[in-house]
């Protein structure tokens, strides 16, 4: 997944943001899920008052469930 594209994460006016407590080492992160055209799955953290964008991946389909309402 292109980061350039993972960043439109945010357009989505829809997007699920959780914190992410099983991958926060020593910094506070986040996951996202939005569409971009595809369902996507971002991690991200904040850094120096910045979202830093540390992952991006197609969803899951739990998380695409998720994403939907279903969950």
């Amino acid at each position: 997944i292109d980061f350039a594209d993972a960043q439109c994460i945010f357009k989505d006016k829809f997007f699920r943001i959780s914190y992410d407590a099983k991958h926060s080492y020593g910094e506070k992160r986040w996951k996202v899920i939005g569409n971009v055209g595809k369902i996507l799955v971002i991690h991200i953290t904040y850094r120096d008052k910045k979202i830093r964008l540390i992952s991006a991946r197609k969803a899951t389909a739990k998380e695409r469930r998720i994403y939907y309402g279903d969950c």
